[in-house]
């Protein structure tokens, strides 16, 4: 059984600090829930890029050089 209403208690309630300890753990699971939510729906929904080139410069490519010193090129399509 529930104890009965009472004002004072309520007003009173804020100044103890059981109150601001079940406030504070109730917004920290709250973030929590969103944050987990969030990251959810930042990972299942694509995220576009619009980059546009005229050419793609690769500095780090070596060729493949054979036996004899003749290096064989492949033309990207």
């Amino acid at each position: 059984m529930s104890e009965p209403f009472d004002i004072v208690k309520m007003i009173s309630s804020p100044f103890t600090g059981i109150y601001w300890i079940k406030v504070v753990m109730l917004g920290i699971g709250l973030f929590v829930v969103f944050g987990v939510g969030y990251t959810g729906y930042k990972a299942v929904t694509k995220s576009t890029t619009d980059q546009t080139a005229t050419t793609i410069v690769n500095h780090n490519y070596q060729p493949n050089v054979h036996f004899g010193g003749c290096a064989t090129l492949k033309e990207a399509k």
